[in-house]
């Protein structure tokens, strides 16, 4: 990093980017752009207290979960993407008694 701030500093950005390219970025080639369709927001009217909060990433399988109970409802919300990075979802179940 120090070299390429050294170049920029110098103005001398193509020789910057060239060393960047080189340095910073995968060799592999195929990397993914990212960008979200949008934000989902999910907002409870009446919620009442919750219990027995739990949540869990999962790393490996890239797997998020949260686990809450109200007033006896087990309420499940997953999000997981493709190992290829290319789609995420989302879920949301609930149990009752």
């Amino acid at each position: 990093m120090s070299q390429i701030r050294k170049l920029i500093f110098e103005r001398k950005y193509e020789k910057a980017q060239e060393l960047g390219g080189e340095k910073l970025l995968s060799q592999v080639g195929n990397e993914m752009k990212y960008q979200t369709v949008g934000s989902l927001n999910i907002r409870y009217k009446n919620r009442k207290e919750v219990t027995g909060y739990y949540r869990e990433l999962d790393i490996d399988h890239a797997v998020t979960t949260t686990r809450y109970k109200v007033d006896g409802v087990e309420f499940t919300e997953e999000a997981f993407c493709f190992a290829d990075g290319s789609t995420d979802y989302y879920t949301h179940s609930i149990f009752c008694c």
